[in-house]
């Protein structure tokens, strides 16, 4: 499983920062309560450009975020079921 790495930017409700946000094709995270854009360098300068952050950005998870994995009884039970891969998948996501 591929881990993509995002920027999450808290900004005050403000309508040209939200603006700013979708500009910089930055998705809302209601449950964060976040701004999300995808990390690279050129994001990263692009977001301190706009919003004119002068400061480093620090990357952190969030703290009430902890991946739990599925308990491998779990899997076989739904193997046993002869569940499809996808619902599989579905459902051993959903731990995380």
């Amino acid at each position: 499983m591929l881990n993509v790495l995002y920027i999450g930017l808290a900004i005050p409700y403000n309508q040209s920062l939200i603006k700013k946000a979708r500009k910089l094709n930055g998705r809302w995270d209601s449950k964060l309560r976040l701004w999300l854009f995808k990390h690279s360098s050129a994001a990263e300068a692009k977001i301190k450009l706009e919003f004119d952050i002068k400061d480093e950005i620090v990357f952190s998870q969030p703290p009430d975020k902890k991946i739990r994995k599925a308990p491998k009884e779990y899997l076989d039970k739904l193997e046993r079921k002869r569940y499809s891969p996808n619902t599989i998948k579905t459902y051993l996501s959903l731990f995380e």
